[in-house]
């Protein structure tokens, strides 16, 4: 997109005043934000193939209007003459469009509509802004405001400072600043004002944005990863997609938000106000909700043709993933006919052997889910391996290295009697002492005992799969007889 400040001068007439422009407004906008002539080394007829090439792509053009712009020393009209290479500059930029800033040097008149040749009148349009070396600081602040107001982005004014950003807003309360895909990582912008802006694709990566006024901002993809935001006004701001991974928005104003598809992923939440918000699409793996005001949210799309309300962002999280998986019942079908819940212990030894049953099952159009007993034990050990296993088509328990599995049988099999279980067992080790108790169950089939991998993949459908669907077949006939 254009960002480039074109300076239109003549060099007899204001080249001092040029070069100490370009100096200065490079400063604000970079080395590349600024085209200017000098740096072009060439015929004459380079300088104006480069002019027709780099005018209708710059974002504002820069007249500097000297005594000798109309008329030079022997009161010659260059603009008259086709050639005339300031002439060139003012017409590319007027069929254009592109915005221009007069600049009158040391006093120079502005000029009248009448003293221009007929192409160039709408020059006349323009608002002039003074500059000379005597009060240079003051009125080079003018004309850049005038400069940043037109530009294609606001950045510069951002770059020195939240005073100088808050000031300018006051002072222009009607401009929408405009900072898209802007690079702003890691600064501090504490108690900005940015409402209304456009933030859309900005690089706010680690920046810190505490107490700031982004009420209606749009955020849209923005990267705001471990920015903090603790107490910002976010009020109706919109977060399409936007990366919230671990960003601290403690205590954050996000009424009636769009956070549609945004990533909240170990964001901390703490106090926060969501009421109203639009959370269809959001992750919130390991976010911090702790007291925050979750009544209300929206589960707005294209894809539900109706409004639905809720008030817990994790509800909606689960509402969303079954509405877009195809509805409620392919959602629990693919769980009840599909998912097979494997138990064991992940040691060297034995994860390779699971992670082949793993495969094999997948091969199969199932959808294995590992449990692994060596993890550390919480509180809610019991009711995690319960709620999966009722999940589950069937349940495959490797019993070859049974330090703690026959506990964790205990809390499935007597109480789940629907849901068949294959033990597997290598040849080389022996049944568990508890074994027999658990073969008591019609449940617990009898092992898949194998003495190599081979023999293993090659005993999966007929000593693991049929019988299972054997059983399920019989459990489904008891079920209609009664």
């Amino acid at each position: 997109m254009p960002q480039e400040i074109f300076i239109c001068y003549r060099r007899k007439d204001v080249g001092g005043y040029a070069g100490r422009l370009f100096d200065h407004l490079t400063k604000e906008y970079g080395p590349d934000g600024v085209l200017f002539d000098l740096e072009v080394m060439g015929t004459a007829e380079l300088l104006t193939d480069w002019v027709r090439r780099v005018i209708p792509e710059s974002a504002v053009l820069l007249a500097l209007i000297g005594d000798e712009w109309i008329k030079d020393r022997y009161q010659r009209r260059r603009l008259e003459e086709q050639d005339d290479i300031v002439r060139l500059e003012i017409d590319l930029a007027l069929s254009n469009e592109i915005p221009i800033i007069p600049v009158l040097i040391d006093g120079a008149a502005f000029p009248n509509a009448k003293e221009l040749p007929e192409p160039m009148q709408k020059l006349a349009d323009f608002k002039g802004y003074e500059i000379n070396n005597s009060f240079w600081g003051a009125k080079f602040e003018r004309l850049l405001q005038a400069i940043t107001s037109v530009t294609i982005t606001h950045v510069p004014i951002i770059r020195r400072g939240v005073s100088v950003w808050n000031s300018w807003r006051f002072d222009n309360i009607d401009i929408k600043p405009k900072l898209e895909m802007a690079h702003l990582s890691g600064m501090n912008l504490e108690n900005i004002n940015l409402a209304d802006a456009d933030l859309r694709g900005a690089d706010l990566h680690g920046a810190r944005l505490v107490k700031a006024n982004l009420s209606r901002t749009n955020l849209s993809t923005a990267d705001l990863t471990l920015a903090n935001l603790e107490g910002a006004d976010i009020k109706e701001g919109i977060l399409v997609r936007a990366n919230l991974t671990g960003t601290n928005l403690r205590n954050a104003r996000l009424y009636k938000a769009d956070l549609s598809n945004a990533n909240l992923n170990d964001a901390d939440l703490t106090n926060a106000l969501l009421e109203g918000s639009l959370v269809f699409g959001v992750s919130v793996w390991n976010t911090l909700l702790g007291d925050a005001n979750q009544s209300n949210l929206r589960l707005g799309s294209s894809n539900t043709g109706s409004e639905i309300t809720v008030d817990s962002i994790q509800m909606a999280v689960v509402i969303h993933l079954l509405l877009t998986s195809g509805g409620v019942r392919e959602m629990i079908d693919t769980f009840s006919s599909k998912t097979v819940l494997i138990l064991g212990r992940f040691t060297a030894d034995r994860r390779p052997i699971l992670e082949i049953v793993r495969n094999e099952l997948r091969n199969r159009n199932f959808v294995p889910m590992f449990f692994d007993f060596e993890k550390p034990k919480k509180r809610d050990f019991t009711e995690t391996i319960s709620l999966l296993a009722h999940m589950s088509r069937f349940i495959v328990a490797d019993i070859t290295d049974a330090r703690s599995i026959p506990q964790e049988l205990m809390s499935i099999v007597p109480n789940l009697p629907s849901v068949p279980l294959v033990p597997l067992r290598e040849i080389s080790a022996q049944e568990f002492s508890m074994f027999s108790d658990f073969k008591a169950y019609p449940s617990v089939l009898e092992p898949l005992v194998y003495s190599n991998v081979e023999e293993l993949v090659a005993s999966i459908d007929k000593e693991m799969i049929a019988p299972v669907e054997a059983r399920i077949k019989q459990e489904a006939k008891r079920h209609q007889l009664h």
